[in-house]
């Protein structure tokens, strides 16, 4: 029997508290070259986003990594690609795992993988709805037809849900918001089970062929979404943290 491919998930609140911060002491947690990014950051709400984003993923390495758990922060650097997708490596070497990051509105969110055959994106989005030219402009026709029969405070959660799937799907694929979002397609939306997590269906332009597997939980006012390509059954899902 084949086994499942595992995805590790972590989440921890933005902002001075959540991510363990005084002011901008961030001694200790930052590489070099990140504490140099950070300096350059203009606005305190993307320095605390981008932070928290960061710290997500270096507790979620530490954890779940093999041979990381006693490596300091300091000596992991989460970059990005030049196609803007995140990884990590330390003095010496790019770390194996495939990594992706998300904040919103004081949350951040991180999920790894330690198989490379498979790759992942995770999402969280703030519950609210759009106006109607939003959905048309973002949404296949169908997706649009199916929001106009909920009413509008459902049709924020599904809609904002379903936007998430998107985003997650693009960061799965590297893309993020390059690639159109109606090449995603939300075909079904299933209730939570008892480990939080509710399937979502997907269809992805020109990728019929592939494995995609959709998730989905609520976390308060927002929901959180998980997008895995290439595994051959439903991955595991472990929290960390």
């Amino acid at each position: 029997m084949q086994k499942s491919a595992v995805i590790y998930w972590l989440m921890d609140e933005a902002g001075p508290e959540g991510a363990g911060l005084i002011s901008d002491s961030v001694d200790g947690r930052l590489s070099v070259e990140e504490w140099n990014r950070f300096r350059q950051m203009r606005f305190p709400k993307r320095r605390i986003e981008w932070l928290s984003g960061r710290l997500a993923a270096k507790k979620l390495i530490v954890t779940c990594v093999p041979d990381m758990e006693n490596v300091p922060f300091a000596q992991i650097t989460i970059a990005n690609s030049a196609a803007g997708a995140p990884y990590a490596r330390t003095a010496d070497k790019i770390l194996p795992i495939q990594l992706s990051i998300s904040h919103r509105e004081g949350l951040a969110a991180a999920a790894v993988s330690l198989n490379t055959g498979i790759s992942q994106g995770i999402d969280l989005e703030w519950v609210e709805d759009h106006p109607v030219s939003f959905y048309e402009d973002f949404f296949t026709a169908d997706e649009v037809r199916a929001l106009g029969e909920y009413a509008a405070k459902q049709r924020a959660w599904v809609g904002s849900l379903m936007w998430s799937a998107k985003e997650a799907v693009l960061k799965a694929l590297g893309q993020g918001l390059r690639m159109d979002t109606r090449a995603v397609e939300v075909l079904r939306i299933a209730e939570s089970k008892g480990d939080g997590w509710g399937e979502i269906e997907l269809r992805v332009a020109n990728m019929e062929n592939e494995n995609w597997f959709g998730f989905w939980r609520n976390q308060g006012q927002h929901v959180l979404t998980l997008a895995v390509r290439g595994a051959k059954t439903r991955p595991e899902i472990k929290q960390s943290g």
